[in-house]
């Protein structure tokens, strides 16, 4: 396996409308160089109170996974500006997300990694996933084979 890349994304989420309290998700996807689907990710965030927090979460939740299956070159991608310039060193990390941005590094010690920022319209597989009726999972995986609901998002995104 050659380069792996994936898209970050986190939103509010709420289970159904009548639910009051939103609680944050995380969602990543990983596909080849090329743009083939390697796998997608889901992760409800309890307790967390800011979008760095989440966004940092997600990273660190796509790191791990990328360790554990061996990817040793990876471009992690963010619609978030601020995270991707606190993993590049160029801002100063908030206390709120020091330990978990510090997790990313270390982590990137031991790999090659890229962090590069992408703008949200491009951004359409970690959308539809983020839009995807979890219905009250705290985490989900899909691995080689793509989910029937994420495969027209990710023909046109090969496009």
């Amino acid at each position: 396996m050659g380069e792996t890349k994936w898209e970050l994304n986190k939103n509010k989420c709420r289970r159904n409308p009548l639910e009051r309290n939103k609680f944050w998700c995380a969602w990543s996807c990983f596909s080849e160089a090329d743009g083939s689907f390697v796998g997608a990710a889901f992760q409800r965030l309890t307790h967390v109170k800011s979008t760095l927090l989440a966004e940092s979460l997600a990273a660190r939740m796509g790191m791990e996974f990328a360790w554990t299956k061996g990817w040793r070159r990876v471009i992690v991608e963010s619609d978030s500006k601020h995270l991707i310039h606190c993993l590049r060193g160029e801002y100063e990390t908030p206390l709120e997300a020091e330990i978990i941005i510090g997790d990313i590094l270390y982590l990137a010690q031991h790999m090659q990694v890229k962090f590069q920022h992408t703008s949200p319209v491009s951004n359409n597989v970690a959308h539809t996933i983020a839009h995807w009726d979890h219905g009250g999972l705290m985490e989900s995986h899909w691995l080689d084979i793509p989910p029937h609901w994420l495969s027209t998002t990710l023909l046109h995104d090969l496009e």
